[in-house]
């Protein structure tokens, strides 16, 4: 019963008719107002990557300064069949080359001079957290990567690491063996169970998560929690694979395809992200033929594959809702659906629906 309730929950979420006002870009970066492969939207202050020019708040290519943006679904590969082998910058995103001053477009951080998104584990053990590296892992604290958390049976809860036996909060009832335990026995968040509602209140457009280390929610067994990243195993959140792996986006659940193994369909060898030796699937490059956008944190937009899942970009796709690299959510209507800072009053509900300030309203998922 709790389970029917628990998908059924699930069923009531509806367009939310509210454009969120999103800060001003500090910094050159693509958005949800439509890419064509060679003009994005810019800040003047501040300026392009190699081979643009900010012209009326828009990042233009010296060699076309008429380009036309063309609105179209960041999903769907609907424009210019033959698009310019275009990289859409030198630096920022990730996997990219960090830009001068150590600067990451999305809230991403510069780690060992290439960016990571927000969300992201960096090399020392911290994490990447809106620009900056924060610990994680420890009970009170963010969750490292892939829901990481470090005591013994200690559950990431909504981005949060909370302690075996202490609340999970939200609703979601005890965390048990990182497990997420209430009342009538339903369980969420662990390996093999169901996955803990994203959107409670039926509202936002949160992904359901995981509790335990190391999975991600797939549909591949009714939105169950099941081991993430390695070859052959499903793709994490944020299409990201371990060790330079590549996200096969062929089958309906997308896999991971490990560094140096057979991207599907002829689209050759997996490299640090990329197939065709590392040469499509990546942001700025052409989608693989077969495996799509196989780079973490990728979607496709005109047959290009651009940066998703970092503050006011768009968000990536998830098996259940959509995905934003933390502290961020998805939000917003449903032609315009991008990752923006949530939590404070005035803001977006966090994923779970929570509110650091406030509460999370039933109708517009707003922090009040």
């Amino acid at each position: 019963m709790e389970r029917a309730r628990h998908y059924a929950s699930r069923q009531l979420w509806f367009a939310v008719a509210f454009v969120f006002a999103l800060a001003q870009l500090a910094s050159c970066s693509i958005d949800s107002s439509g890419f064509d492969g060679q003009t994005f939207k810019c800040n003047t202050a501040e300026p392009c990557p190699a081979g643009f020019t900010c012209e009326d708040g828009l990042c233009v290519r010296f060699s076309d300064p008429d380009a036309d943006l063309t609105m179209s679904d960041a999903n769907t590969n609907d424009a210019n069949p033959n698009p310019p082998d275009a990289d859409l910058s030198a630096c920022g995103f990730p996997g990219q080359a960090c830009c001068p001053g150590d600067v990451c477009n999305g809230g991403g951080c510069c780690d060992s001079a290439t960016c990571v998104a927000s969300g992201s584990d960096l090399n020392d053990g911290s994490l990447c957290l809106a620009g900056s590296s924060a610990s994680c892992g420890g009970d009170g604290e963010a969750c490292c990567a892939n829901f990481g958390c470090d005591s013994v049976g200690a559950c990431c809860v909504a981005g949060t690491c909370v302690a075996n036996g202490q609340d999970c909060g939200g609703g979601y009832g005890t965390c048990t063996d990182s497990e997420c335990q209430s009342f009538g026995n339903f369980d969420c968040g662990a390996a093999g169970s169901d996955c803990c509602d994203g959107t409670p209140n039926g509202n936002g457009d949160a992904n359901d998560f995981c509790t335990q280390s190391g999975l991600v929610c797939t549909g591949t067994f009714m939105d169950q929690c099941e081991t993430c990243g390695g070859a052959g195993q499903p793709c994490c959140e944020g299409g990201v694979c371990d060790a330079g792996g590549c996200c096969d986006h062929d089958p309906s659940n997308p896999v991971c395809v490990a560094s140096g193994g057979s991207c599907p369909g002829g689209d050759g060898v997996c490299l640090d992200g990329g197939c065709q030796g590392g040469t499509c699937g990546k942001i700025g490059q052409a989608e693989c033929t077969t495996a799509g956008c196989t780079g973490a944190f990728t979607e496709l937009d005109n047959n290009v594959c651009v940066p998703c899942g970092g503050l006011d970009q768009e968000c990536c796709d998830s098996e259940s809702h959509k995905y934003c690299g933390a502290p961020y959510v998805c939000f917003g209507d449903f032609n315009d659906r991008t990752c923006v800072e949530c939590g404070a009053i005035g803001q977006a509900c966090c994923q779970g629906d929570l509110c650091a300030s406030g509460t999370c309203s039933f109708f517009n998922s707003m922090c009040q």
